[in-house]
């Protein structure tokens, strides 16, 4: 009895280290993931501003009377870049039965709020796909915008000439505006993932150098 008792320990043991091992190779692989991840969303976030600051401008620009622009400042208005956020191992570890024998509830909790996070991300790049869709796809092809200039370089819109189309200025304004809100919204949940990222890797840090 005593050498099987002492058999099921050493059995229970060597089960511990394995998981041990396992879970350290998750937790490296989690942490070069988030590494990716954050550095893309920064980049993500820098290029996404400049557009958002680029519609905020030509917004005030017409509320202010101007009302002639280049064909590209309307492709640049609702312009976004999107990036590439992916996280795979983040999605494992949540998702499958393998119990973290050394992580504590706090820490996976941190790991779903960042889930939750990152797919807020994906929610708000979905609001702009479907933006492009149903509004500026349709103003594009009406006012003959394109990204490959349809008119000479430099060639310019006025309002007056949108308005013949069928979009007249305060038209123009609501499309800018809330292209500028469904970008501001992303942007700030690109942000908070950023942060909960750089969160979750000091404790991965942590536990990775054996500084539980």
């Amino acid at each position: 009895d005593i050498g099987i008792l002492i058999a099921l320990q050493i059995n229970n043991l060597n089960e511990y280290k394995n998981q041990l091992k396992t879970e350290k190779e998750m937790l490296t692989s989690l942490k070069s993931e988030l590494t990716n991840t954050k550095n893309e969303l920064d980049t993500t976030f820098i290029k996404n501003s400049v557009y958002l600051e680029h519609g905020a401008k030509m917004l005030d620009t017409i509320k202010k009377n101007y009302v002639v622009f280049k064909e590209i400042d309307y492709s640049r208005i609702f312009n976004y870049y999107s990036g590439n956020i992916n996280t795979p191992v983040l999605k494992a570890i949540l998702t499958s039965d393998y119990k973290m024998v050394s992580s504590s509830e706090a820490f996976i909790s941190q790991l779903r709020v960042l889930d939750l996070e990152i797919e807020d991300i994906k929610l708000g790049e979905h609001f702009l796909d479907d933006f492009w869709k149903s509004r500026v796809t349709d103003f594009f092809i009406k006012a003959g915008i394109g990204y490959t200039s349809v008119r000479p370089a430099g060639a310019t819109i006025s309002i007056k000439d949108l308005s013949k189309m069928g979009y007249d200025k305060n038209q123009i304004l609501a499309l800018i505006a809330l292209n500028g809100d469904l970008l501001r919204t992303w942007l700030n949940s690109q942000k908070e993932s950023s942060i909960k990222i750089d969160q979750v890797l000091k404790v991965l840090h942590q536990k990775l150098n054996g500084n539980n």
